[in-house]
């Protein structure tokens, strides 16, 4: 499945304040430099949703993630903290993510 992120910005100006939802590792989200994947609000509104396809999350590592609000002039504020589990999002991975890290780790090492 896709990860969709409902943000709101309660002046109406994201457009202006060149606003973006980012996809980032769940302890780096609130760092703009670190943003894994982005998406652009273009338009000036108070409320929107951010859309992360399945092929964007396919290339991810498996761990821990959020999606977060950047605007110039503002403070970031990030979801709640997800995983993505073989390019999967979920909230509750259980024993998959773990073991999808460790063949991760073991890939990289050959």
């Amino acid at each position: 499945g896709a990860v969709v992120a409902a943000w709101c910005c309660p002046d109406g100006r994201p457009g202006d304040r060149n606003a973006w939802v980012a996809l980032a590792r769940a302890d780096r989200a609130l760092v703009a430099a670190d943003r894994l994947r982005h998406r652009r609000i273009g338009r000036n509104k108070v409320c929107g949703e951010a859309r992360f396809p399945p092929a964007d999350l396919r290339r991810l590592p498996p761990g821990w993630y959020r999606c977060a609000l950047h605007a110039e002039g503002g403070e970031p504020v990030a979801s709640e903290a997800f995983a993505i589990v073989d390019g999967e999002p979920t909230f509750d991975p259980g024993d998959r993510l773990e073991a999808a890290e460790a063949a991760a780790r073991a890939s990289a090492a050959t």
